[in-house]
């Protein structure tokens, strides 16, 4: 908005100059509206269109503000237009002919991830032959003392992601001229960027080396062709290939809870969140204990947003930290909004005992380990079949040591023999080790009937699940992951489910002091946690473990539902920056470095790409040649003055004889039709028309130049090795204008 004085009123006046946003430098558009139809808004087609782009600058050092004494010095001026950038473009709709599009704007293709990670701000999803190579890895033999990555890891090294749904941002923008082939883009290095990167705040080294930034390649793997990339990958930059009808934009994003120029992004780092999709959704069986906005509330246990009352016990999550203000890590309840609020983040959540009784968090500490960042883009899945499933540890969550079975501490494992995939104790020595009741632990080790998988890595996760045994009505005493139906008991005291919380643990390193850092793996069915979660001291053990926990849900069954009758999935997508390594750093001396371990990915465009001078496409086409307008009744759209008379024989092919006769068959005007000197117009960007592709106009004057009576006459299209076509056209002209001359 610019403010200029208005002598008029003697104060200034304010005018939006322009209505947008700053979504960084697009090169590539999609019209479809005729602004200045008065009826139907839809482009004409074989119609000149003419646009306009004008690049301009916008500073706002100071918001100005003439009512307010603090900011009548705030920028005035904040829009200014460039003066010699500007560029008219031309373009005419058409249907194109003997070209069969094999995608539309905005698709994209397969990609698989080579080496790297990261979504750069991308909705993933992985395909079906991707997740069934990660679960049939067994969970690994973990030893903090050795190298974690090799074959049998719980990972999927090279996964391939959906159309579209990959973490590059590759998109067909002309889907008559996509090329065929194979190509690899591939990061060229990641280094500390301190002047100008939108992460940091100000200029503390911290924070700058949090995100890296680079440059990076693609090359067409066919012709060996390398394309540069204009710029790096701090600005949200989208760069055409016009010769592959592609653009990419590959630009780092924040991490969750990370601020971007001075401020949190609207959505904070969370890009998706789904609903329960069930594989049959007239079977829904799947519930939870929905989050309560009000402070005191007993199922207040998402801790999002800013609330900071006269009870600490009520606070949302870090409003503690920071004076009045707090320094909240979700302000806006981004986080809140999982699932109508029966996921949330581990950090989000309520303590248990001193902010809510049934809190899933285990303190302070363990919460701040968790950070927002250290979220990842994950699918969880629940099903009936069993070779699915993930060996975990169960924890107790019943509060007082007394009551619980085996006086097991709250937090600690369930003290109770562990049970096998079928729910049975006392079985060993089975060659299946799934049907060993003691495998992994003999006590505190049950079977979530499901899996994670993480979408940046794709590792499999590992999880833990909670019971209150106390809860012995609503199935806390089991070893099994079967809530009951129920949020409050018969005297109204909260048990939610009997407390089966469901914890999707990270594979991450946490620095628990200066000189120790613990490893928590990815899929090891659960015994790093197992062993690690009862070793003295607490504060090195079983808080880091805990704050190496992702998410949390709080869930119930649905009343007269069977449990687990058909599979459901959730998933959670989040904003995670390019980074090195598939996951955690590789061993010193690795072998595996084909880029250095910088991101590279690979895409195929064979499924999308355009076949041009399809023969059997052209023929049918020629059912597409007509006149417009017909009937034409003395004006249409096409003319452009007073004098001008014009109809339009569209959708021809490439070559063609067009020949028009009257009813007695005389011969009124004949074109010898040759656009094959022409390519595929984009548009003009010299303000010129762009040349027709296939259309040809005709000013309604035979071939002698005199203009043509009303009637009904036939136009005659034949195109050597495709066929003829013939239309009938009826017109009626207007008398000359002599007083527009």
């Amino acid at each position: 908005m610019n403010w200029t004085l208005d002598a008029n009123i003697g104060g200034n006046v304010g005018k939006v100059m322009v209505d947008g946003a700053d979504k960084g430098i697009q090169h590539s558009f999609v019209f479809s509206k005729d602004m200045f139809a008065t009826g139907d808004e839809r482009l004409i087609n074989h119609k000149q269109y003419y646009y306009i782009a004008v690049a301009y600058a916008y500073n706002e050092f100071k918001k100005y503000n003439q009512t307010d004494p603090m900011a009548i010095d705030g920028q005035k001026k904040t829009y200014l237009r460039g003066r010699s950038n500007i560029k008219v473009y031309t373009a005419i709709p058409h249907i194109p002919l003997g070209v069969v599009s094999n995608s539309s704007y905005g698709e994209g293709p397969v990609i698989t991830r080579i080496q790297g990670q990261g979504n750069g701000g991308m909705i993933l999803d992985f395909s079906d032959s991707t997740i069934n190579d990660i679960l049939l890895k067994p969970p690994i033999v973990f030893d903090s003392t050795k190298p974690e990555f090799g074959p049998d890891y719980p990972i999927c090294y090279n996964p391939t992601y959906l159309v579209s749904k990959g973490p590059l941002q590759v998109k067909v923008i002309d889907p008559l001229n996509v090329i065929g082939g194979n190509f690899t883009v591939k990061f060229d290095s990641m280094v500390e960027v301190k002047v100008d990167n939108p992460f940091a705040i100000g200029v503390k080294t911290a924070d700058t080396k949090k995100i890296l930034f680079g440059k990076w390649t693609l090359t067409n793997n066919k012709t060996g062709k390398v394309y540069l990339a204009d710029t790096t990958t701090i600005y949200h930059y989208e760069q055409t290939f016009l010769d592959l009808g592609l653009a990419l934009t590959i630009n780092q994003v924040p991490n969750a809870g990370d601020s971007m120029r001075g401020g949190l992004p609207a959505d904070n780092g969370l890009l998706y969140s789904s609903p329960a999709i069930y594989e049959d959704s007239t079977l829904r069986w799947f519930a939870g204990v929905e989050d309560s906005d009000i402070p005191e509330s007993p199922v207040n246990w998402i801790r999002s947003g800013t609330y900071k009352g006269s009870d600490s016990r009520y606070y949302d999550w870090n409003m503690a930290s920071g004076g009045p203000a707090g320094q909240p890590w979700d302000p806006n309840k981004n986080f809140q909004k999982i699932q109508t609020g029966t996921w949330a983040p581990y950090c989000l959540t309520a303590i248990a005992g001193s902010e809510l009784p049934q809190g899933p968090a285990l303190n302070s500490f363990s919460k701040k380990w968790a950070k927002l960042d250290k979220l990842g883009s994950v699918n969880i899945v629940m099903t009936p079949d069993k070779k699915l499933w993930t060996r975990c540890p169960v924890i107790e969550l019943c509060p007082t040591k007394n009551l619980a079975q085996g006086n097991a501490a709250q937090f600690d494992f369930r003290n109770t023999p562990s049970v096998n995939i079928n729910g049975d104790t006392g079985v060993v020595n089975k060659s299946d080790s799934t049907l060993n009741s003691n495998y992994i632990n003999a006590t505190g080790m049950g079977w979530f009937p499901g899996y994670a998988i993480n979408l940046e890595t794709g590792e499999r996760l590992n999880v833990m699940f909670g019971e209150n045994s106390w809860l012995v009505a609503d199935n806390g005493r089991d070893m099994l992951w079967n809530p009951s139906s129920r949020i409050y008991d018969d005297s109204g005291i909260p048990v939610f489910g009997g407390q089966h919380f469901l914890y999707i643990m990270g594979h991450t390193t946490i620095s628990v002091s200066s000189s120790i850092k613990i490893t928590y793996p990815a899929y090891d069915g659960g015994a790093f946690l197992r062993s690690h979660l009862m070793i003295a001291p607490a504060t090195l053990n079983k808080w880091p473990a805990y704050g190496s926990a992702m998410y949390v849900n709080v869930p119930l069954s649905i009343e007269g539902k069977e449990w687990l009758n058909n599979a459901v999935t959730t998933k959670i997508r989040i904003s995670k920056p390019y980074e090195r390594y598939y996951s955690t750093p590789l061993p010193v001396g690795s072998t595996d470095t084909v880029n250095r371990n910088y991101p590279m990915y690979i895409f195929n465009t064979n499924s999308i790409s355009t076949s041009t001078n399809n023969v059997t496409k052209a023929t049918s086409d020629l059912d597409y040649i007509n006149v417009v307008p017909n009937p034409y009744y003395a004006y249409d759209d096409y003319e452009r003055n007073q004098l001008d008379n014009r109809i339009k024989i569209v959708n021809l092919p490439t070559k063609c004889v067009v020949t028009i006769f009257d009813m007695s068959g005389t011969m009124i005007r004949q074109f010898v039709v040759d656009k094959s000197g022409i390519p595929q117009p984009r548009a003009s960007t010299a303000g010129l028309n762009t040349d027709a592709k296939t259309s040809v106009d005709w000013d309604l004057k035979n071939f002698a130049g005199i203009p043509i009576s009303g009637g009904v006459y036939l136009i005659h299209v034949k195109a050597d090795g495709l066929g003829e076509r013939v239309i009938k056209w009826f017109g009626i002209l207007r008398p000359v204008d002599l007083n527009s001359l």
